[in-house]
């Protein structure tokens, strides 16, 4: 995963936020978010909506195809930044959320799963 080189300047999340705010700040975590890519030219911002290389999003791009050797070796590394992605967007949510109950929370019930910890964000 190739980060953008800016530090994040938005408010992280709390338990407090609500309304605009919170928008606001899931607004910043998907152009923080826009900015890790990876070799399949997919991001974390595309994964949230399961918009990158093999997700099941109308905008995503499907798997690499065809026979022999380099092109299964293509599969096998596209298939292996795909199984990445739900962990790097994990530690990029935990990292923007200064509530120890959130991130235990996500901790318990989302380790290492990107979209079903923004998704339990979301519902709070």
């Amino acid at each position: 995963m190739v980060k953008m080189e800016k530090e994040s300047s938005y408010k992280k999340l709390n338990g407090t936020m609500s309304g605009e705010e919170f928008r606001q700040w899931r607004a910043n975590l998907y152009d923080e978010a826009s900015g890790y890519t990876d070799e399949s030219a997919s991001s974390l911002a595309d994964y949230f909506d399961d918009n990158d290389m093999g997700g099941a999003g109308p905008a995503a791009q499907p798997m690499p195809a065809g026979g022999g050797a380099q092109a299964l070796q293509t599969l096998a590394r596209m298939q292996r930044l795909r199984a990445s992605r739900p962990k790097d967007a994990y530690a990029l949510i935990v990292a923007r959320i200064d509530d120890s109950d959130i991130t235990s929370d996500l901790r318990t019930n989302f380790f290492q799963d990107g979209r079903g910890a923004l998704g339990s964000v979301d519902l709070a």
